[in-house]
């Protein structure tokens, strides 16, 4: 395993020298290799994006929207977010995906802070 994670390094890093041409090209041969499970595609761009500073970005700001506001909508919130923080409308089914994620995870923490407020007393 330590071997492939090696090897994953070291291809992500020559990758990452090519010119950003080359690097779309790279991108698309792999997702023509995968073929047509656009789930398994959806997956790895998630995976691939979730470090980033953006990504991060629009978590944060997706969570102070949803905390002023909970009866706001994943997809509203989505919107917004293409509009205030010029992200790209094609980007728009992921991020209705990340706001569901977003308002699920306040939801829980709310949740459980009520939960561990009423069995204190």
């Amino acid at each position: 395993m330590e071997d492939l994670k090696e090897y994953a390094d070291v291809a992500a890093k020559e990758i990452s020298e090519l010119p950003i041409q080359g690097q779309k090209r790279f991108m698309t041969a792999l997702a023509l290799r995968l073929g047509n499970d656009d789930d398994l595609i959806a997956e790895m761009i998630e995976a691939m994006v979730a470090k980033t500073k953006r990504y991060e970005k629009i978590t944060r700001w997706m969570t102070k929207r949803f905390e002023k506001d909970m009866t706001l909508t994943p997809k509203r919130v989505a919107a917004e977010c293409v509009y205030y923080l010029k992200v790209n409308s094609k980007m728009m089914p992921f991020l209705i995906k990340t706001g569901r994620k977003v308002k699920d995870k306040l939801r829980h923490r709310r949740s459980y802070a009520v939960h561990k407020k009423d069995s204190s007393k």
